[in-house]
């Protein structure tokens, strides 16, 4: 990991790198998310909050809330997310028995609640030792759930591949001369309109990758590296919130590795900057239909 980053030893570097990092989030994973939680589990689908993305590889629906008996906040809930598998997300764990369960999208990024799907049948009855309030809708509530999520690593492991797969002449334009970067100097501090964009970015290292992604000019590629949740999907917002409106006949083409991310940027940023005035076509393109019931 710490020899000297060159052409030759980037794919080599880059593996070790990936392999740490991956244990490394596994460790934070287990310490932020694996814990004790209150389970709601709902009796049907029809009463599900219509801002949920359904999974009809599901069986029963629920939310978890109360680690440790502490409340979620937003930022835990992204984390929990975006770090693990998507119908393979966690392990419930009462007593003897065992149940996987998947982490269901939501469009309410206000929530403190973590919703998840199902596919054990009848987890009420299961579990009915546990269940410490009913509802008349048929909505149980159970106390001391153990919960241990699971990594995503076929992120991970998709890393791995697309970087075996770059061809020399690519790795190469990592490796830019010192003449392809301009100075920068002077950069202010660029705030969007708050009728549009009602989240900012923080004046240190956010602030600082969007003067340098906005003053860039060199035909070098500009990487902005960093964990779940740093707010680099809110960065790019900014970027091109900026760059549409120097230039408005500007193209933009946005590459996500998942589906949730991609949508992030249209159900977070876009979408709404959209309905708050933002004049700029918008287009969502995929690979593939998503599993889930659009709404």
């Amino acid at each position: 990991v710490e020899q000297k980053l060159t052409a030759k030893s980037y794919r080599e570097k880059f593996h070790e790198l990936l392999a740490y990092e991956e244990e490394e989030h596994e460790k934070i994973l287990k310490e932020r998310c694996d814990g004790t939680y209150k389970l709601v589990l709902c009796a049907d689908s029809y009463i599900l909050p219509k801002y949920l993305d359904i999974d009809n590889a599901y069986v029963q629906y629920g939310y978890l809330y109360g680690k440790d008996d502490k409340l979620w906040d937003g930022d835990h809930i992204s984390y929990a997310t975006q770090a693990t598998e998507d119908r393979y997300s966690m392990e419930i764990i009462i007593k003897e028995c065992k149940i996987v369960a998947g982490i269901i999208s939501t469009r309410n990024f206000q929530s403190d609640y973590l919703w998840i799907g199902l596919n054990q049948p009848n987890c009420t009855k299961l579990f009915s030792s546990h269940v410490i309030g009913r509802s008349s809708d048929g909505t149980c509530t159970l106390h001391n759930v153990t919960v241990s999520f699971t990594l995503k690593h076929s992120y991970f492991n998709r890393m791995h591949q697309a970087l075996d797969a770059l061809s020399p002449k690519v790795i190469e334009t990592f490796f830019p001369k010192p003449n392809n970067f301009s100075v920068i100097t002077n950069c202010p501090t660029l705030f969007c309109d708050n009728r549009v964009m009602d989240v900012q970015l923080d004046k240190y290292g956010q602030q600082q990758a969007l003067n340098l992604i906005l003053s860039s000019q060199s035909k070098a590629i500009l990487l902005i590296t960093g964990p779940f949740g740093t707010g680099k999907t809110l960065l790019l917002a900014h970027a091109v919130y900026h760059v549409m409106n120097q230039n408005q006949s500007a193209r933009i083409l946005i590459c996500a590795h998942h589906q949730k991310s991609a949508d992030a940027f249209v159900e977070k940023y876009f979408g709404p900057m959209k309905e708050r005035g933002w004049k700029t076509n918008l287009v969502r393109l995929s690979n593939r239909i998503p599993p889930h019931n659009s709404r």
